[in-house]
C-alpha cells in the first residue's frame, strides 16, 4: 500500500521534532550548588585542576584553597603569609607550585612540599616573566619581547630569542615538550618553533589578538582570540590541524550567529580532543544614571574535534553571578564540569562519560 505523500511529510516533520527535542534534551545539564561562597567573599584568581581529582583555587591575596575529590570539599592550602609579594600561581602538580614575579616583577618563588616551605630568586634576565612550566625544574615563559627558559625551577631565567619574528611584544606561551611550542605575539601572529630555537609567525585574522594557547598534539590545537572588528568587542576561538602554520576561526551554533562579546574565564580539554567555553551574550540594556548596564545571558559551549566547531549546550544557571572560571574534574569516578562565579559560588554539572 503507497503513503500518501502529504502523510510522508507529516510523518518527516514529527520525526524532526522528535529529534530536536532529544537533542535538546541530551543538552540540557543540571547544575548544582556546591558551596555559595569557596572563598570567603576573596576574589578568585587561579582556578586549575592538576588532575581530575586535585585542584586549586588562588585569591587575589595570595591564599590557596584545594581539593582532592574532584571539587566535592575544599580546604585551606596556603595563607599566602610566606610568597614574597606574590599573588599569582602556576600549579604544576599537587605538590609543584610556583608563584609568579612579585609587584617589582622580579622576585621568583618555587615550593616543592605544597606552600609548607618556599624558595624565592631574583630574575632580572626575564622581569615579569608569564611561565609555562613543564617539570619542577623545566620551565618556559615570555617577558616583553623575549621567550625565556628556566631549567632550575626559576631560580636563573636566560633569554632564547628576543624579538622572534620581528615581533615587538609577546603574550601566552604554550610548550607540548622542549621542542615544540606556540607563542601569541602582536601584529595578529602566532608563533610556533619546532626545535625550541627557531621561531616562526604565522598570520591570523587582522582583526583579533591570541589571549591564550593550547595543542592537543603536534597538529592540533586551538587559540582563544579576540578583538573590535567595526568597533564592537567580539570574541572566537581560532583551531589548527596543522601544528599552526594556519588558522581557521571555529565554526559555532546558534546564538553565535547573534555576535557572541566575550568567552568568559578560561577554555577547559577534556581528553583528546574536547573542548569546553562560556559564551556571554547581549541580552539587553538599562539604563541607570552612570549610564547604560548591560545585561547577559551565559551559555556553555562543547567541542569534540578539538575547537573547530562548537555546539551549544544550554544557558548556565541564572544564579550564577557572571561565570568567571570552569574545570573539569572526576567525582567518585564520574566526569563532572565545575563552575566558579564571580562572587564564589561553585556550581558542578555530570557529564558523559568519555
Amino acid at each position: 500500500m503507497q503513503i500518501p505523500s502529504k502523510h510522508i511529510l507529516v510523518i518527516a516533520i514529527l520525526l524532526g521534532l522528535i529529534q530536536a527535542v532529544s537533542v535538546r534534551a541530551q543538552n540540557a545539564m543540571q547544575w548544582d550548588e556546591i558551596t555559595d561562597d569557596l572563598l570567603d567573599q576573596e576574589t578568585s584568581w587561579v582556578f586549575h585542576f592538576v588532575d581530575d581529582k586535585t585542584g586549586f583555587v588562588s585569591t587575589a591575596l595570595g591564599a590557596v584553597v584545594q581539593t582532592t575529590d574532584g571539587g566535592l570539599t575544599w580546604r585551606p592550602a596556603y595563607d599566602g603569609s610566606e610568597d614574597g609579594g606574590n599573588r599569582n600561581y602556576f600549579f604544576l602538580s599537587a605538590s609543584v607550585w610556583f608563584s609568579e614575579p612579585s609587584i617589582d616583577g622580579k622576585l621568583w618563588g618555587r615550593t616543592i612540599d605544597a606552600g609548607k616551605h618556599w624558595e624565592f630568586s631574583e630574575n632580572s634576565k626575564c622581569p615579569n616573566v608569564e611561565p609555562f612550566f613543564l617539570a619542577a625544574d623545566v620551565g618556559w615563559g615570555t617577558s616583553d619581547s623575549s621567550i625565556c627558559t628556566t631549567r632550575d625551577g626559576g631560580k636563573t631565567w636566560s633569554v632564547v630569542v628576543d624579538h622572534p619574528g620581528g615581533v615587538n611584544s609577546l603574550g601566552s606561551i604554550f610548550m607540548l615538550d622542549n621542542t615544540h611550542g606556540w607563542v601569541a605575539g602582536d601584529n595578529h601572529q602566532i608563533l610556533a618553533t619546532t626545535d625550541g630555537t627557531h621561531w616562526v609567525p604565522r598570520p591570523i585574522d587582522p582583526s583579533m589578538g591570541v589571549a591564550e594557547i593550547h595543542f592537543f598534539d603536534r597538529n592540533n590545537g586551538f587559540a582563544k582570540a579576540g578583538g573590535r572588528p567595526g568597533g564592537q568587542k567580539v570574541e572566537s576561538i581560532l583551531y589548527s590541524k596543522d601544528g599552526g602554520q594556519h588558522w581557521l576561526p571555529s565554526t559555532w551554533s546558534a546564538p553565535v550567529s547573534k555576535g557572541m562579546l566575550d568567552i568568559l574565564g578560561n577554555c577547559v580539554t577534556q581528553g583528546t580532543q574536547g573542548v569546553w567555553v562560556i559564551g556571554g551574550f547581549l541580552k539587553a540594556t538599562s539604563t541607570r544614571k552612570r549610564g547604560p548596564l548591560a545585561q547577559y545571558d551565559f551559555v556553555l559551549f562543547h567541542s569534540s574535534d578539538g575547537g573547530a566547531s562548537f555546539q551549544s549546550v544550554g544557558k548556565l544557571p541564572d544564579e550564577a553571578d557572571r561565570p568567571k572560571f570552569i574545570a573539569v574534574a572526576a567525582q567518585q569516578g564520574k566526569p563532572v564540569l565545575l563552575l566558579l562565579d564571580s562572587n564564589g559560588a561553585l556550581w558542578q554539572a555530570s557529564l558523559p562519560a568519555n
